[in-house]
């Protein structure tokens, strides 16, 4: 074969290669997600690759032009204000906003869903509408439910299987975009926890994780679960940062919460977009 039939040939070749490479992701300990609530999967993403996400992340945030960003306490959303003043500040619902299409491209990543093929072990699953990318936060003790009024869009029972199609099965999807092999910044969790409907911590194990630069973690949405303490971000240099995702069990329990994040995804753009316009209105403006 000559000519343009060669190119395609090789093109598919190529094609094939990729997806068998992107299939034999590493080992993804689902008994230990199961049990515990979470996993650890390392090297699924370069060093470089990494660093891309960041500077793309890092760029937008310098922009002053992501309108989904809100930023605690107030203050301009520079890079420069957020790394000397340790502000804490989040993009919900990223995937529409069009200077951040890199890490909205994880989605699609072949990578990481090789890795949710293995948690989901075979059931149809799905993207959940949940995308977030934090910017130092601390954030307490708590579960990833629906909580205040959008606890109303959750009607079936999280903790047992009322329908019949697998029950709540929602994972979260955590990629942090610098190391963390020697620090307790990343997540920390009360494993076994997915299976307590309440947040209860006084006597628990309580595990930090370590993941490395490329690591995803994987964790059970309804694990009672915390990210570093406003103590350890004062020890903290530079900006850290998270971007999150969030895929379901393709059944009536993941709709439901789909539908409460899509409400709660509203409400935090507009009320981010409402706080932007008052940090750049002029005096004098109405």
């Amino acid at each position: 074969v000559s000519g343009s039939g060669c190119t395609m040939g090789r093109f598919a070749l190529v094609l094939l290669l990729s997806r068998i490479a992107a299939s034999r992701s590493r080992s993804v300990d689902v008994a230990h997600l199961h049990r515990h609530g979470f996993t650890v999967v390392t090297n699924v993403f370069s060093e470089d690759e990494i660093a891309a996400l960041r500077r793309t992340i890092v760029n937008a945030l310098g922009s002053g032009e992501v309108r989904h960003l809100s930023v605690h306490p107030r203050g301009n959303a520079t890079k420069a204000y957020l790394r000397a003043r340790g502000a804490e500040a989040s993009i919900p619902d990223f995937v529409k906003v069009p200077q951040l299409d890199m890490v909205t491209a994880l989605i699609q990543d072949p990578r990481i869903h090789a890795v949710l093929r293995q948690v989901f072990d075979g059931s149809d699953y799905r993207f959940a509408s949940h995308s977030g990318i934090q910017v130092n936060k601390c954030v307490g003790w708590h579960k990833d439910w629906l909580n205040h009024e959008y606890a109303r869009f959750q009607t079936l029972p999280l903790f047992q299987d009322a329908t019949g199609d697998g029950g709540h099965f929602i994972v979260k999807v955590a990629i942090y975009l610098q190391d963390h092999a020697h620090s307790d910044d990343a997540l920390t969790v009360i494993p076994g926890s997915h299976v307590v409907p309440t947040i209860s911590v006084g006597g628990s194990e309580v595990v930090s994780l370590h993941p490395t630069i490329g690591s995803l973690v994987v964790f059970e949405q309804r694990i009672t679960h915390r990210g570093t303490t406003k103590r350890q971000q004062k020890r903290t240099h530079g900006m850290r940062l998270l971007v999150s995702l969030g895929f379901g069990k393709r059944n009536n329990y993941t709709d439901e919460f789909e539908r409460g994040t899509v409400a709660r995804n509203a409400d935090q753009v507009a009320s981010a977009t409402r706080a932007l316009l008052a940090r750049t209105r002029k005096p004098g403006q109405a």
